[in-house]
């Protein structure tokens, strides 16, 4: 699977008051852009824990664990970049 970078920012998630702080944030959508992904249910009445599987979430959790420990161990120049928007998305 890959990641991909979506731009411009978007204002209609939990991350974007973090962003206007200039705390680096992001938005984490499994199928976005994808018409039959299940991010189409996303606040609507079938957003619900029961409709998704196990290994689905343990992926969200694995993915999540593993961008959070590349931040952590990432050289302050890689940073900075992040917060400037030059991301390299490879």
């Amino acid at each position: 699977e890959t990641l991909r970078l979506h731009r411009p920012f978007q204002a209609n998630s939990d991350h974007a008051n973090f962003a206007r702080a200039g705390i680096p944030g992001f938005r984490l959508v499994a199928g976005f852009g994808e018409h039959d992904a299940a991010a189409r249910l996303v606040l609507t009445p079938f957003d619900r824990r029961d409709l998704v599987s196990d290994a689905a979430l343990r992926r969200a959790a694995d993915l999540a664990e593993t961008i959070t420990r590349a931040a952590l161990d990432a050289e302050d120049a890689e940073a900075a970049s992040w917060r400037a928007g030059t991301i390299d998305a490879d």
